[in-house]
């Protein structure tokens, strides 16, 4: 099966279920761990490692999410640089709103090869953040 195949039968899966009617709100993490921009490789690394976590959103001052980082990136930099250097972070981050249906969900965790979302407002403040796990969680209670 290709991905588009697989990204159909996940919707039409989603669209025959009654978790299909579920939205961000009812199943995100409304108390996210992030980081800001200025955070080091080390403080990084053991925020992940304290709350067990593979990746986190990055956030400016005044909480609007300015991009992402994963334990895979931090892996990289780790291994080259300095711990007490300043994260380096994609900003091509890909978000969610707290009405997002969550067939939407799926689909951007799949077609993306994505573990998390941050969740923001509508002028990109973080409000939580969604993972594959919170999907499953809300699967599983649905059976």
């Amino acid at each position: 099966m290709d991905d588009d195949q697989k990204r159909l039968e996940l919707q039409k899966i989603v669209n025959n279920s009654p978790i299909g009617n579920k939205i961000v709100k009812d199943f995100m993490n409304a108390k996210p761990i992030y980081i800001q921009e200025k955070t080091t490789i080390e403080e990084a690394i053991n925020l992940m490692r304290k709350h067990r976590v593979s990746g986190l959103p990055v956030v400016s001052n005044d909480k609007r999410v300015e991009g992402v980082i994963s334990e895979f990136d931090l892996l990289v930099q780790a291994g080259s640089k300095s711990l007490k250097t300043v994260i380096k972070y994609s900003n091509k981050v890909i978000t969610v709103t707290p009405e997002t249906p969550l067939k939407d969900v799926l689909i951007l965790l799949y077609k993306y090869k994505i573990k998390r979302l941050p969740v923001v407002s509508s002028n990109k403040l973080l409000l939580g953040v969604v993972s594959r796990i919170d999907v499953l969680g809300v699967i599983a209670d649905n059976l």
